[in-house]
C-alpha cells in the first residue's frame, strides 16, 4: 500500500499542530498565546530553507512522527513541494524516493536509505522525537546521485565523518599577526570558508545542536614554557555545508584554560579549523594561524 495526499479532517487526525502539554485549554488559568509558542519554537528552524535548496518537487511524510507537527510544517513553509504521507502502522509504504521521517526509522536505515538532512528543532522533543526529524533519500538513482555528490551522511549517524571530509579552506578577513588580549576576554574574528573535502556534508548546529556537528574551532597552544591548555572556542556554521560549497562566520577566540579560568600572561598560538567535538577531531587550517600576547 502506497501513500496518499493528507489533510488532518479526512484521517481523523488531531488539527493540533503543537504538542499535547501545549494544547490551548490545558491549563485554563493560563493566558496562553499560541503565536507566541509557535515563533518562538521555530524562530532558529533552518530545514524548510535547507530543503528548498535541494529543489526537490515531492516528499512524503511520515504522518504521525512528531505528533504530526511535520506533516503541517513543511507543506506550509514549501508550497512548491508536492507533499504525500504515509502511515507505516497502516502497511503505508512512501512512494517518493525522498522520506521525512524520524532520524531513528528503522524501516528506512533497513533498506539502505541514507540521511540528506536533519532536523533537530522546533516541537520534535516535546513530540516524543529526542533525535528529531531527517529527510532521507530511498535507495536508487538519486541516493546514487546524491552520494556521488557527497550531499549523504554517513550511515549509523550520529558517527564521526569520513578522512576525506574532514578538509576545509578558511581565511580570516584582516588576518592578524599579534594580538593583544586581556586574560579571559574575547576576540571577534570574521571568517571565509570552503569545504574541500568529499564524502559527506557538515551538519551545523541549527539542525543538528549536538556533538557530533561540524563546526569552526579555535585551537589555542601556549608557546611559553608553563602555561595551561587553553579550551577550544570557535564559532558554527551558518547552515549544512556540502563539498565544495563556501561560507562566512563569526568565530570567536576566548582567552580562557580548560577549566574556563582566564588564561595567565604569556603567549600562545591560534590556528582555526573545523572538526567534531564527538567523535573528537580537528583539521587545521594553518593560514589563519596567529600569535596570541595574553596581557598581565
Amino acid at each position: 500500500m502506497t501513500c496518499h495526499g493528507w489533510s488532518p479532517a479526512a484521517r481523523g487526525w488531531p488539527s493540533w499542530p503543537g504538542p499535547p502539554w501545549a494544547r490551548p485549554g490545558t491549563w485554563p488559568w493560563v493566558r496562553w498565546d499560541w503565536r507566541f509558542f509557535q515563533g518562538w519554537s521555530y524562530a532558529s528552524w533552518s530545514a524548510a530553507d535547507e530543503v528548498e535548496r535541494l529543489d526537490l518537487e515531492a516528499i512524503t511524510i511520515d504522518g504521525r512522527s512528531g505528533g504530526g507537527v511535520p506533516a503541517l510544517a513543511y507543506p506550509f513553509h514549501l508550497p512548491q513541494v508536492r507533499f504525500t504521507t504515509c502511515e507505516p502502522s497502516f502497511g503505508e509504504l512512501p512512494e517518493e524516493p525522498y522520506v521525512l521521517a524520524s532520524t531513528t526509522d528503522q524501516h528506512l536505515d533497513d533498506i539502505g536509505a541514507r540521511i540528506v538532512l536533519l532536523d533537530l528543532s522546533g516541537f520534535y522533543p516535546e513530540s516524543g522525537l529526542i533525535d528529531g526529524m531527517a529527510l532521507w533519500v530511498q535507495p536508487g538513482p538519486e541516493l546514487d546521485r546524491l552520494e556521488a555528490e557527497g550531499a549523504l551522511l554517513p550511515a549509523a549517524f550520529p558517527t564521526g565523518l569520513p578522512a576525506s571530509a574532514r578538509r576545509a579552506s578558511l581565511e580570516i578577513v584582516d588576518q592578524p599577526v599579534q594580538v593583544e588580549i586581556g586574560p579571559g576576554d574575547r576576540l571577534a574574528l570574521q571568517v571565509w570558508g570552503r569545504h574541500t573535502g568529499t564524502g559527506s556534508p557538515w551538519p551545523d548546529q541549527a539542525s543538528y545542536g549536538r556533538d557530533a556537528r561540524v563546526r569552526i574551532i579555535a585551537d589555542v597552544q601556549p608557546l611559553d614554557e608553563g602555561l595551561p591548555q587553553s579550551t577550544r572556542s570557535g564559532g558554527e556554521l551558518p547552515r549544512w555545508i556540502r563539498p565544495g560549497e563556501t561560507f562566512a562566520a563569526a568565530v570567536d577566540v576566548v582567552a580562557v584554560d580548560q577549566m574556563l579560568e582566564p588564561l595567565p600572561p604569556g603567549r600562545y598560538r591560534v590556528t582555526l579549523g573545523v572538526g567534531q567535538d564527538d567523535p573528537a577531531w580537528f583539521s587545521p587550517s594553518e593560514a589563519t594561524g596567529f600569535d596570541m600576547v595574553v596581557t598581565g
